[in-house]
């Protein structure tokens, strides 16, 4: 009996030892932290139980951290390196990379590497010793721990879809990258794929054990009857970005900076979708019944509607869209309704208790006893009273460190592991839960990013890429470094090949500074020093398609070691014959080991040669010889040039695409038609390119008409920030940066020539050299002693070599509104030039002024309308000094001596302005616009119009269907109404509009397309009669979408945006027919599911897995 006493007290001993070793937990699994925030709710949560005091045990320096959305904090789902840990492994993905790494928790050491074809933006989850991360190629992996070897993998796409590529975050990457971060659950792993609606987006389900899909949503792109911004109901489509979790038995898929979407697990079909005005985020944690989205949002996880709506509550009375009177009673709300510092993505949530840090001091709330009340606020002289969310406060502590920003939070047994700035610190808890106290605290050289706690390690991830591990008990701290070691040496046959190649392109040899020079595609790889070469003698981008694997693995490791395998190189491991490359994305293509059925697909890959210059070098041999003579001897030699040199066929693509043309001024050319003349826009359109960021896109803040609008001409987009009195253009076809301006002003016209940039600042205007944005010439204008104030130019006409420079003075520097109201759109002195000879050859002033959209060139004249401004026509009516009448008088001027040729006189009863800014401003002026084909000019103010002979100026016809910004085509007009007019008579030709409108910008257009914005940006097919939306994103508040030299480009002129949008980028888009195979034309309405818990419509159905 004794013996059997000691022996119970034996294994009582080992047990509670063990506990005690383990972190007192009795579940190895609850010591891991197997996936980002630790556990599938995401609320950054382990039992895992740490000593008072850490000590530094380890430091590892990664690569300085790139997140794919550097200008939009709601879409930094990759915010830092954010690793797990399990076992002895410490996981990290790289963006950078491509890459997935295990190191050693105890040395920090690194235990294996696995690379894959595109950047991985998320931490891995590791279920059950699998590793299970994606991709941005598209693929989701599983590994095996131990050794980090490939166990399967998985397109995010249907099975069915071949795979495609394409220029994103400023890395080439799969048209599907694998952005909705997978969750496990119950041995099945679920993940998103694809960020844009019009290309296909999709969730899928699969069993790890197998690697078999379970389910896929190929219906997620389309959604009909959603409500978005402004209370609209409108078509929408998922976007998923950001890591998706599992609360309340509903998988949670987040949308980018829109609302998240709760998903059946079982069945992959949709609940209630609510996509919200504001609080969007592709940031989110479950909080018990609510899920915290971003900063500010909290969505309701029994319903999908955000706390703070009224809109449920309102019943019948529930405003159904925009309502200026009960805009508390949006279903998605409009005013703030939580107001909880440290209560956001970033807490802490356990057993109903909210921790956060904010500024310094740490909250912990009662969400379990949340309430929802009324407050009152004003919205000019309204009063509304919106919701307020509150939970509460159960205490509060001050750690003294400062109110720097706090980026993790997490919690391990009953301590709080935070930072405050550079900071590290840990808070305990009382056991009561009333109070904390700090414990310890750690001061780093770097910001911090992300906190693990695991197998008694706390392990912090820092913004500039330091990885440190912090241990129980001091030992002497180790760095390790990214040892860089110098290339290997380049042969001097290797130098001579490259600049072979580089002599054969345009690309600058010898060009240094932060900006590449071009991208370089190596269709197989000749010599693995070759690349090395490329650099060196030229700043380039370099992407390598190889399929000799064990090659591959060679050249990543080099690139790595040397530690430029940072997006300067990108090696991809496919087929160098048939891997998918974009569209012209290539200034020198190389193909050096082509087979004789390399020519047979000669045309498809010279679709990836850039216009304007863009070289593919085949190498000639005695197989493919007679192939590639036969091939290349059918290209069309107006724009394809080809050389022998060598062993080397040169084929160079010369000037622009056939059929496309440029957009040279704001309102497209000086007639100002609003219309493109390129003939490759079509439907369908692809996204050909995405993103914004140090070196590429371009972005501004959002203006209401009060910026100029993009132009493209000659491969390059140019677009002006006005914030940063900044011109910029970037390459039409990549994005890629070419040259930055500085304007000194915020007042700035331009107009963009295939050979010359047109820029209007102050008194003066300068002509850039296009290639690199250097002054070539100043022309200064001189100005009519009698005009005072301070000179700015408000527009730019060019009809080479004529230049015309409209002038205003004392304009308004603020922003908005308020800029038009005052004056911004309004010259009273036009100077006109002659490029060539930089001489100024006329100016002539105004007896009122010029508004700037009755400024056209045609005919061999210049055209002009002297009138008041709609404004101070309001003051004169209100102070009853208007006449009955008012005068514009449009004016045809001679264009080398200003002379006067005719004179138009339009008398008309001044109407009040009903609102404000370019909306109401634009119909209520003077406007002009000519016509090559029929030799009218079109002139009117409101809705009446007048065609005059553009030769005499007679009145030919007069009609109320103005609506300007007319669309000139050949045979018709199109106004801003939709409606579809005769070029020659005013006849109207459309019976119902061909268009709708939704936000603020207007319609322009080519002969194929109409671009607008329906609250999406969108597209019309006039022949089809059909709209394209693409669901997930805006243009800009007045018409940012330019379709020139073969692209729709669309710059990010939505910058401050705060409206529910999955997306916020720039992007270019070319014709892409095989776009039908991947979307559907059958939405799910959402309005059906409204009261379903659970979608069982048929609109909701899901395609079994393929």
């Amino acid at each position: 009996m004794l013996c059997q006493r000691k022996t119970f007290i034996y294994i009582t001993y080992c047990c509670l030892l063990l506990c005690v070793l383990s972190g007192g937990s009795g579940n190895t699994e609850a010591a891991d932290w197997p996936m980002w925030r630790g556990n599938i709710e995401r609320t950054g949560v382990t039992s895992e139980v740490l000593p008072e005091k850490l000590y530094p045990g380890w430091s590892r320096r990664l690569p300085a951290y790139q997140v794919a959305w550097p200008n939009e904090e709601r879409l930094q789902f990759d915010f830092a390196y954010e690793p797990v840990a399990v076992g002895n492994h410490i996981l990290v993905g790289s963006p950078l990379e491509g890459s997935l790494t295990s190191y050693d928790a105890k040395t920090g050491d690194q235990r294996w590497k696995f690379y894959t074809n595109g950047p991985a933006r998320f931490a891995p989850i590791v279920s059950d010793q699998n590793v299970i991360f994606g991709s941005d190629d598209g693929f989701l992996y599983c590994l095996n721990l131990a050794d980090g070897k490939l166990r399967w993998k998985i397109k995010g796409a249907p099975d069915t879809h071949q795979e495609r590529w394409h220029l994103g975050n400023d890395r080439l990457i799969s048209y599907w990258p694998i952005r909705g971060a997978p969750v496990v659950k119950e041995g099945v792993v679920f993940f998103g794929a694809g960020i844009w609606p019009s290309m296909g987006t999709y969730l899928s389900a699969v069993d790890i054990k197998t690697g078999k899909r379970k389910w896929i949503n190929q219906r997620i792109q389309y959604l009909k009857n959603v409500r978005i911004d402004h209370n609209y109901l409108h078509e929408a489509g998922l976007s998923p970005q950001g890591y998706c979790l599992i609360a309340n038995q509903m998988l949670v898929v987040p949308n980018g900076r829109s609302m998240p979407a709760r998903i059946d697990p079982e069945t992959g079909k949709m609940h209630y979708f609510v996509q919200g005005y504001r609080n969007g985020d592709s940031r989110v944690i479950a909080a018990g019944d609510y899920l915290l989205v971003g900063h500010s949002g909290v969505v309701n996880l029994a319903d999908g509607r955000e706390v703070g709506n009224r809109w449920v509550d309102a019943g019948k009375d529930a405003p159904k869209s925009w309502s200026t009177l009960k805009r508390d009673q949006f279903e998605g709300p409009f005013d703030a309704y939580k107001s909880m510092p440290g209560c956001s993505f970033r807490s802490v949530y356990d057993q109903g208790i909210c921790y956060g840090v904010d500024k310094g001091v740490v909250y912990a709330y009662d969400l379990s006893q949340a309430t929802k009340s009324l407050y009152e606020k004003k919205h000019g002289a309204q009063t509304v009273k919106p919701a307020k969310w509150e939970a509460p406060l159960l205490w509060k502590l001050d750690t003294g460190l400062g109110k720097d920003e706090t980026h993790s939070i997490i919690k391990a047994g009953n301590t709080l592991y935070a930072h405050v700035g550079k900071t590290l610190f840990a808070a305990k808890i009382a056991k009561d839960q009333k109070s904390a106290k700090v414990i310890w605290q750690h001061k780093l050289t770097q910001p911090v990013g992300s906190l693990i706690v695991a197998n008694q390690r706390l392990i912090v991830s820092c913004l500039n890429g330091y990885l440190h591990c912090f241990q129980t008990e001091p030992q002497k701290h180790k760095w390790l470094k990214q040892a860089h070691v110098p290339l290997p040496r380049i042969s001097a046959e290797d130098i001579q090949l490259a600049f072979e190649y580089l002599d054969a392109s345009s690309i600058k040899v010898g060009s240094e500074g932060p900006l590449i020079a071009g991208y370089i595609v190596i269709r197989g790889i000749e010599s693995e020093s070759l690349p090395d070469a490329l650099r060196q003698v030229a700043s380039v981008r370099t992407i390598v398609i190889e399929d000799d694997i064990e090659l591959v693995k060679r050249l990543r490791k080099k690139f790595h070691d040397v530690g430029v395998y940072n997006g300067e190189v990108q090696i991809i491991h496919a087929d160098p014959d048939t891997f998918p490359l974009p569209h012209y994305l290539a200034d020198l293509v190389i193909d050096p080991t082509p087979a004789a059925k390399n020519a047979v697909a000669l045309p498809q890959k010279l679709k990836s040669v850039r216009p304007y210059g863009g070289v593919a070098c085949l190498k000639v041999n005695d197989a493919n010889q007679t192939l590639i003579e036969k091939m290349t001897s059918s290209l069309d030699k107006a724009h394809w040039k080809v050389q022998r040199q060598n062993d080397l066929v040169v084929l160079q693509r010369k000037g622009a695409l056939p059929g496309s043309s440029d957009w040279t001024h704001e309102c497209s050319d000086a007639a100002r038609s609003y219309f493109s003349r390129d003939q490759l826009v079509k439907a369908p359109l692809g996204i050909l390119w995405y993103g914004d960021g140090p070196g590429y896109g371009f972005h501004k803040f959002k203006d209401y008409g009060r910026g100029v609008k993009p132009q493209v001409g000659g491969g390059r987009l140019v677009a002006f920030d006005d914030r940063a009195k900044r011109l910029t253009a970037i390459d039409a076809y990549t994005g890629r940066l070419l040259w930055n301006f500085d304007t000194g002003t915020t007042v700035v016209r331009f107009a963009t020539l295939p050979h010359a940039i047109i820029v209007g600042r102050n008194s003066e205007c300068v002509i850039l050299n296009p290639e690199d944005g250097s002054i070539i010439k100043t022309l200064p204008c001189k100005l009519d002693p009698k005009l005072t104030g301070v000179p700015g130019v408000v527009d730019v006409r060019v009809d080479d070599p004529l230049i015309l420079v409209a002038i205003g003075f004392d304009l308004p520097k603020g922003h908005s509104h308020p800029a038009i109201e005052t004056g911004l759109w309004d010259a009273k002195t036009i100077v006109a030039f002659d490029r060539k000879s930089g001489k100024q050859l006329w100016s002539i002033v105004a007896k009122e002024r010029f508004n700037i959209h009755s400024l056209v060139l045609g005919n061999d004249l210049v055209f002009c309308t002297d009138s008041i401004s709609p404004l101070k026509a309001d003051q004169m009516k209100r102070r009853g000094t208007a006449p009955e009448t008012f005068t514009s008088e449009v004016l045809a001027l001679d264009p080398k001596h200003g002379t006067l040729k005719w004179k138009f006189k339009r008398e008309y009863g001044h109407r009040v302005m009903t609102g404000r800014g370019p909306l109401a401003i634009r119909p209520y002026d003077d406007w002009s616009a000519f016509s090559e084909k029929s030799q009218l000019l079109y002139t009117g103010k409101l809705k009446e119009m007048q065609a005059l002979n553009a030769t005499t100026g007679k009145k030919v016809w007069e009609k109320p269907i103005g609506l300007q910004p007319l669309l000139l085509y050949d045979d018709s007009f199109i106004n801003q109404a939709g409606v579809k007019y005769d070029l020659f008579t005013g006849k109207q030709i459309s019976k119902k509009p061909l268009f709708k409108r939704s936000g603020c910008n207007y319609t322009v257009g080519n002969q194929n397309l109409l671009f607008l914005r329906n609250n999406c940006a969108a597209y019309v097919d006039m022949d089809q009669k059909k709209e394209f939306s693409l669901r997930n994103l805006r243009s800009g508040c007045s018409n940012s979408l330019v379709a020139a030299n073969g692209l729709l480009s669309i710059p990010c002129f939505s910058t401050g945006c705060i409206c529910n949008y999955p997306l916020q980028t720039s992007f270019g888009m070319v014709h892409m027919p095989e776009v039908s195979q991947w979307t559907t034309d059958d939405p799910i309405d959402v309005k059906q599911l409204r009261d379903a818990q659970t979608a069982v419509t048929p609109e909701n159905q899901v395609n079994p897995a393929k």
